[in-house]
């Protein structure tokens, strides 16, 4: 007999605002039947097309760091104005069954000001 092993993802909030020069906090539940293979962060370009974002520990950074139990949680380090738009995270299981989550908007606020003086 065959069972499909389905995997299921989503984003706890649909939005969030976070200050210039703070960590952004993004967390994913996964629901699967079989181990959890892949997780990948994305940042949803202005066409729609994900960029797959780089876990670096630097700019970004995953709890748990391993493949294994959720929830996980995907840290923004230091939010530029860049960081701001659409995120989502791609989800693969040993069955090889992929889904991906909603998505979830970063709006960035606040910031320095900067002043121009016309002479």
């Amino acid at each position: 007999m065959y069972f499909i092993k389905d995997i299921s993802v989503s984003l706890t909030s649909p939005s969030t605002n976070v200050i210039y020069g703070s960590d952004a906090n993004l967390t994913a539940t996964i629901t699967s039947e079989v181990a959890v293979s892949s997780i990948t962060w994305q940042k949803v370009q202005s066409d729609g097309s994900p960029i797959d974002l780089v876990i670096n520990d630097v700019d970004y950074t995953q709890i748990p760091k391993d493949v294994g139990p959720g929830p996980f949680n995907l840290t923004i380090k230091s939010v530029k104005f860049g960081d701001g738009g659409t995120y989502q995270v791609k989800v693969r299981n040993d069955a090889s069954k992929d889904n991906t989550s909603n998505q979830v908007s970063v709006t960035v606020t606040g910031g320095k000001s900067i002043h121009f003086f016309l002479i």
